[in-house]
């Protein structure tokens, strides 16, 4: 007995560290995603561009992680397409847009407007995943979380500031997004294969939508072989892969607390993504961001223990 007891606690904490792992990378993919576009934004280059470019370099590595390629997919009757295209037409206008506000209004701005909408997917995983039950202990957690993410990249009214509604199309398009992954991961995904699959064809839609959109940007489509946009399209595609698919492995790995993966996963971008713009950038922080920062750490120490 204690021998079995001794071997179900090495299996419970392999599985801790695998989905500890899946979600460190995908924080500092969707973290690094930011800067990319933040390099971009500094040289001019057309985020669309990069768009297309990353969309093509995802889902071949998608493709290459399952064993299988686009037409294979195509054919195969159990490939879920309504909300696979919802959402790769979502990431197509949502990426495009995150991009452009970055160069706008800077990383910590686009952190709040995009990581917010955790709280969309983390209803979703109360409602369908029998498994992620409603506690006291997560909702309070979930609650400072969101209180946490507010501190940390509060800013002044400023002119050049985009106006509300685009944090609120941000919000609500990447929450519609994240809710979709939540259901196909609860009801389809679940192993490493069908994870690579799946965020394949995602990006593989995107991609298709994204040409379509490209043939109409003008003379700015030349633009897109030039060496220095062909290098960060491809780097940027590696990065949105791995912050889907870690994330979808390590929703995987323990099922019962999916909402605090969740929140996991968006407080450490946006602690990340606020360190790097600090750090890197010389983004200025009120004390009102300090004290987010500090809260914020609290909170995802908390959320692993909880874990």
């Amino acid at each position: 007995m204690a021998e079995w007891r001794n071997k179900k606690k090495c299996c419970i904490f392999a599985a801790n560290n695998s989905e500890m792992l899946n979600l460190l990378l995908s924080i500092l993919s969707s973290s690094f995603i930011l800067v990319i576009f933040k390099i971009a934004g500094k040289r001019q280059f057309p985020a669309l561009l990069l768009v297309i470019l990353n969309y093509f370099s995802a889902s071949f590595l998608g493709y290459y992680l399952a064993g299988t390629n686009p037409t294979e997919v195509i054919q195969s009757t159990d490939v879920q397409w309504i909300p696979i295209v919802l959402i790769g037409s979502i990431f197509v206008f949502t990426f495009f847009l995150i991009g452009e506000t970055t160069k706008k209004s800077g990383i910590a701005v686009t952190t709040i407007a995009s990581k917010m909408s955790f709280i969309l997917p983390v209803a979703v995983s109360f409602m369908i995943d029998k498994n992620d039950t409603v506690t006291f202990t997560k909702i309070v957690l979930i609650i400072a979380a969101l209180v946490a993410v507010l501190l940390t990249v509060y800013k002044k009214n400023d002119k050049k500031e985009r106006s509300w509604l685009f944090p609120l199309m941000l919000f609500v398009l990447l929450g519609l997004a994240d809710s979709l992954v939540k259901y196909m991961q609860t009801t389809h995904i679940k192993d490493l294969q069908s994870s690579s699959q799946f965020s394949a064809t995602i990006f593989s839609v995107s991609a298709v939508l994204g040409i379509v959109v490209w043939l109409f940007y003008g003379a700015e489509r030349k633009k897109i072989f030039k060496p220095s946009i062909l290098l960060l399209g491809l780097l940027l595609g590696v990065l949105n892969f791995g912050s889907l698919y870690f994330l979808v492995n390590a929703l995987n790995v323990l099922q019962y607390n999916n909402s605090i993966v969740l929140g996991i996963n968006n407080l450490g971008v946006v602690v990340l993504s606020v360190a790097i713009a600090l750090v890197v950038y010389k983004e200025k922080l009120m004390p009102i961001n300090k004290i987010g920062i500090a809260l914020s750490i609290v909170i995802v120490a908390l959320m692993a223990i909880f874990v």
